[in-house]
């Protein structure tokens, strides 16, 4: 993975540009040409009976640092009246944003009703390296289904 370099900004009138100044622009072009770390994952049908966050999918990329937007989309039929939540966790620490229901809490419609779930969420400040993407998710109620969905993360 190539790394930026700041470019020399202060040349004067009767300097020479040399190899290393060009080497260091076509290091600049190759950065900024590399795609952003992406991962995706297809959700295969699932169900959980579980009151504590399990793990759903997990995603590995290895980024430059900034910033990362994970999200998924997912049908999902509960055969209970409980509620679903779902939270989405960076290198094994969930975001939580409302606390320790996660960050959303789906409510279907009575028992035996599929709904939609979806999240988007903007993770800042993440630093360069390696980095695992969780999807988690629980029920306060037995029989939530998950079926065919996505989860993705990609770096901004």
């Amino acid at each position: 993975m190539p790394a930026w370099s700041t470019p020399k900004q202060d040349f004067a009138l009767n300097d020479i540009v040399t190899a290393s100044h060009l080497n260091a622009i076509g290091e600049n072009l190759a950065y900024l040409k590399e795609a952003p770390a992406r991962a995706k994952s297809d959700l295969t049908p699932a169900s959980i009976d579980s009151s504590t966050w399990t793990v759903r999918a997990t995603l590995s990329l290895t980024t430059r640092g900034g910033d990362l937007l994970a999200g998924f989309s997912v049908p999902v039929y509960h055969a209970g009246a409980g509620r679903a939540h779902f939270d989405i966790a960076l290198d094994g620490t969930r975001v939580a944003l409302n606390g320790a229901s996660g960050s959303l809490e789906l409510t279907p419609g009575g028992s035996g009703t599929l709904a939609q779930a979806a999240l988007q969420l903007l993770l800042t400040g993440v630093t360069s390296g390696a980095h695992a993407v969780t999807l988690q998710w629980k029920t306060d109620a037995a029989g939530l289904n998950m079926h065919h969905g996505q989860f993705y993360a990609v770096e901004l």
